[in-house]
């Protein structure tokens, strides 16, 4: 009992700082082009936070993320069910588990603005499909945006209800700002929603990764890695396209 009291201390205290209103506005979603990232098969939580992360496909095999998110680039999965408790995470059918190819990603991690992620995936060992032809991809925008809605779909901690703690959640915020290639949004997110695609509604492209709190501390808004202004993103984004 006292290892999960410390447990849900510790994520109370890291993650709930993300969520840009008084309520969590986050909604269960089914994007089944946005995957779960795990560092291991079983997925286990650790005493230090939470060890997964947010990915989404972009081709058949091409997949983004944040650069952060780097340990825990190892398994994606998608059609995540609910979580069974703090500490023991629902997993698919084997169909719908992916292994990255950890040779091919491409990262930085030096903060807002710079942080981002790009590898390929291979075929499931079952199906011998990819998940992008499986699943769908999303599209990126690779020019200047100038939306003023957008989109944050992720695995975020939630432990109201527990079964929703690090499953597929959607909400929807304003665009706050461009500096430079960081992005700010008010979209609601938590820890586990790193690596989540920012999502232009008036277009449904990807405009930027979600990488790091903020809304309730300073700058006072979350933030996230531009594509357009992150010339290094961009360009790693093309060549993974190019290679399909």
């Amino acid at each position: 009992m006292l290892e999960i009291i410390t447990l849900t201390t510790l994520l109370n205290t890291n993650f709930d700082k993300t969520l840009c209103h008084e309520k969590d506005q986050r909604v269960s979603s089914d994007r089944p082009q946005i995957a779960r990232a795990l560092p291991t098969k079983t997925g286990k939580i650790g005493r230090r936070g939470p060890t997964a992360c947010t990915a989404t496909m972009i081709s058949k095999d091409c997949a983004i993320s944040a650069g952060h998110c780097f340990k825990n680039l190892n398994f994606i999965e998608f059609n995540v069910p609910p979580t069974i408790s703090l500490k023991n995470l629902g997993h698919p059918d084997k169909e719908d588990i992916y292994r990255v190819n950890r040779k091919t990603i491409i990262h930085k991690s030096n903060g807002p603005g710079d942080d981002w992620a790009v590898f390929k995936v291979f075929p499931n060992q079952i199906t011998s499909k990819y998940p992008g032809d499986v699943m769908g991809f999303l599209k990126v925008d690779f020019n200047k945006p100038s939306p003023s809605f957008l989109e944050v779909t992720g695995y975020g901690a939630d432990h109201s209800p527990t079964s929703a703690h690090f499953t597929q959640q959607t909400d929807q915020g304003e665009l706050i700002s461009i500096e430079g290639s960081r992005i700010g949004h008010t979209v609601d997110t938590m820890g586990g929603n790193s690596g989540s695609s920012i999502i232009d509604l008036s277009t449904g492209k990807i405009i930027g990764i979600h990488t790091h709190a903020g809304c309730s501390m300073s700058p006072g808004f979350n933030q996230g890695t531009s594509i357009f202004a992150n010339n290094e993103l961009m360009n790693a984004i093309k060549l993974c396209l190019k290679s399909d």
